[in-house]
């Protein structure tokens, strides 16, 4: 199904590609300092950072760990060699396992100081209201987003789309400080981007302007374009002009394939 909608709604050769690999493929986002490493899940992109330290950005849905297991056995790595698991922020796609990641890895989730409020429980999480409905119908077809596993909801929490109480350990998390290299992702910096939600960080590597950028962008026809669900549209282009000044030049979405940003 999702194949076909692709299709019909994004006649573009790199998503039909993206849709097409199987599960668990792994590509080479860069390859030293540190190496991550880029596996397509069922729902989008989950990321491996792996230097001293081993982070997982993204995690998606519980049962997807088994994804991240393989691709840590082709290095010769494990599960509980896993130190945090963070996210780009905090819907459902790309966050719903992250304590249940961190528990089976004995890792430590890791969150940006723009995703606290929430996880804590200090403030509701923003309702997206209907502005979000044909946006993410349209990019769902551009990116061959598939349908939501209730199965894998009820293992894990979520945040926002939809809608469920969201737990991280206890309430117990490792925090990174913004705009500077953090230690626990081997160097990556955390950048605060906000406008497809208030919470999302995208993380970048500086010496090559390699960005993990979460959902802020897409890519359509092998261009990127600023993604188009987005709860505040200005705060969302200031956040591209920022990118683009601290010189991002290729980027890694959190669904569909990598493009340069020019």
């Amino acid at each position: 199904m999702r194949r076909w909608f692709s299709r019909l709604c994004a006649p573009d050769d790199g998503v039909h590609a993206w849709v097409s690999l199987p599960a668990g493929d792994v590509e080479v986002v860069v390859e030293q300092g540190p190496r991550i490493e880029r596996i397509k899940s069922p729902r989008g992109n989950i990321y491996l950072v792996l230097g001293d330290r081993i982070t997982v950005v993204d995690p998606n849905l519980p049962g997807e760990e088994r994804l991240v297991a393989a691709a840590l056995a082709r290095s010769g790595r494990a599960l509980t060699d896993v130190d945090h698991v963070t996210c780009t922020h905090l819907h459902f796609d790309h966050a719903s396992a992250l304590d249940h990641l961190a528990r089976l890895a004995g890792a430590r989730p890791l969150l940006s100081p723009p995703m606290e409020p929430y996880v804590l429980g200090q403030t509701p999480y923003p309702f997206p209201g209907l502005a979000f409905t044909w946006p993410f119908l349209e990019t769902w077809g551009r990116v061959g987003f598939p349908g939501v596993d209730r199965d894998q909801l009820r293992q894990g929490g979520n945040v926002g789309y939809p809608w469920s109480e969201f737990q991280v350990a206890g309430n117990v998390a490792d925090r990174i400080e913004l705009d500077r290299p953090a230690e626990a992702l081997c160097g990556l910096v955390p950048i605060h981007t906000p406008g497809h939600c208030p919470e999302h960080t995208c993380f970048l590597h500086r010496e090559t302007g390699t960005l993990l950028a979460g959902d802020m962008f897409i890519t359509v026809r092998g261009m990127l374009e600023r993604n188009r669900i987005s709860l505040d549209p200005a705060a969302h282009a200031d956040s591209e002009r920022r990118l683009r000044d601290l010189g991002v030049r290729v980027v890694w979405p959190g669904h569909g394939p990598p493009a340069a940003l020019v």
